[in-house]
């Protein structure tokens, strides 16, 4: 009887092994700045564990592509994006967590500016704290949107319309901190990380009485232009 209970527990087993890993994988491509939905197909390679070529292949017009997921031997894989508008990215889909479908950003290849912006007085546990929802402007002007900082302080600027050669400035504002500026020359067509991050130090504000009120003073023995 142990015997066969055990049995019947071994291919309970080996049907939800077999089920899990059959069926098909969807494969989404979205567009990482929040752009509607792709237009167009896009190249891509499946890679396996190993990082080695599986096969190419192409999405649909709306950035699908559904593959067999018996081609993968393991429980992960690669998905490289190789296209010519998109920059080329690798990302790995883990099955246990994506078992029937996984989502890919792609960024367009035109010119990017990464950058992050820190609060020069705040740090936790030995690490700066990014600031959320900074006005991030770029002069000469390239954009046709507001940019602000992410939850971690981080920006994006995406233009096709920058100019070889071209240094620019970027100004870095938010209500109760002291303006900030960085210059930078981006190459066209390129990822470009800025590698020292930006400050935003606090406006000083004089501190409260605990009569909860400034005290004003005025020197009224100043000379008063027509006395």
């Amino acid at each position: 009887m142990k015997h066969g209970k055990f049995s019947r527990i071994s291919l309970l087993a080996i049907v939800a092994i077999t089920m899990a890993c059959a069926g098909n994988m969807r494969i989404q491509l979205v567009d990482d700045d929040k752009r509607p939905e792709l237009k167009q197909p896009v190249g891509l390679q499946i890679l396996d564990e190993e990082q080695e070529l599986l096969f190419d292949g192409t999405t649909n017009q709306n950035g699908v592509y559904v593959f067999d997921k018996a081609e993968i031997v393991g429980d992960s894989f690669y998905v490289r994006i190789v296209d010519d508008l998109y920059f080329e990215t690798m990302l790995a889909i883990h099955l246990k967590r994506n078992p029937r479908q996984a989502t890919v950003p792609v960024s367009l290849r035109i010119t990017t500016i990464r950058g992050v912006v820190y609060d020069f007085a705040a740090v936790v546990d030995g690490e700066m704290i990014g600031i959320d929802g900074c006005t991030v402007t770029i002069l000469p002007n390239v954009l046709q949107r507001k940019i602000l900082t992410d939850e971690n302080g981080e920006f994006v600027i995406r233009s096709d319309q920058f100019t070889a050669g071209q240094q620019y400035s970027l100004l870095i504002s938010k209500e109760d901190y002291r303006e900030a500026s960085a210059n930078v020359m981006p190459n066209i067509d390129k990822i470009n990380i800025l590698t020292t991050p930006i400050y935003l130090k606090p406006v000083e504000l004089p501190p409260v009485p605990p009569g909860g009120e400034l005290e004003i003073k005025v020197d009224v023995s100043a000379p008063v232009e027509g006395g």
